[in-house]
């Protein structure tokens, strides 16, 4: 579905007032063709944090740590 504007339109949302208003913190992450979960979990991570993953952590352990992360926020 390229081409249709979904960044343009999610770009713009993002800047609006009143929405930058109604969250703590707007997180951007890029999809592309074929996405994976662990860049995505570790983007929002340091988005949310400003800290990187422990490389060696499990997944249940990353889990836990991003769930921390959201805990008490209002996220976008």
């Amino acid at each position: 579905m390229g081409g249709i504007g979904k960044t343009v339109i999610s770009s713009w949302l993002a800047r609006q007032d009143s929405v930058r208003k109604a969250f703590d913190k707007i997180c951007w992450v890029t999809l592309g063709q074929l996405p994976s979960t662990d860049s995505i979990q570790e983007s929002v991570f340091t988005q949310l944090t400003g800290l990187q993953w422990n490389p060696e952590c499990t997944d249940d352990k990353k889990k836990i740590t991003l769930q921390r992360a959201f805990a008490g926020h209002d996220i976008l």
